[in-house]
């Protein structure tokens, strides 16, 4: 399959997560969060959570802070990221609805945009990740470890 197209896709649904992350109405009922991290809980507990705190037994001082670090890991500049992906992606969309043949050279530009910006974003989750880390203890650590519910499904496999 093209790297371009594979790129595109994954592009388009980077985009996609972000726009849902954008309209976050509400955290799980089970949240132990609540809903005044509506956004954070909906991005931290959805795609791609490492350490997701669904039925986790948290202290209240625990709660408040995971609060404040969703609220740190909540600020302009995270809401740029998302206004960049949404400009990239409109790009993509661009180049791909374009008559004729397919400029390659901005495509390849375009990609690599949206690759540089999903190295930044997944660098600052992993690094919100470890600030939560370091919140919990032991045995809650040791509890998410041991769920099985929390690992994403295994990619298909190609059929070539």
């Amino acid at each position: 399959m093209n790297k371009s197209f594979l790129t595109a896709v994954a592009a388009i649904g980077i985009v996609v997560m972000s726009i849902d992350l954008a309209h976050a109405d509400s955290p799980p009922p089970s949240s132990p969060m609540g809903v005044e991290h509506k956004h954070m809980w909906k991005w931290h507990h959805g795609f791609g959570a490492i350490l997701p705190l669904e039925g986790l037994k948290l202290t209240d001082a625990q709660k408040a802070k995971i609060k404040e670090i969703f609220k740190s890991a909540h600020t302009k500049d995270f809401r740029e990221r998302l206004g960049q992906m949404h400009a990239l992606h409109k790009q993509l969309r661009a180049i791909l609805t374009a008559p004729g043949p397919v400029d390659q050279a901005k495509l390849k530009e375009v990609e690599q945009k949206i690759n540089d910006l999903r190295v930044e974003c997944d660098n600052r989750r992993i690094q919100t990740e470890v600030r939560i880390h370091d919140v919990l203890t032991k045995d809650q650590l040791e509890e998410i470890a041991h769920r099985s519910d929390v690992l994403p499904p295994p990619l298909p496999k190609a059929n070539h």
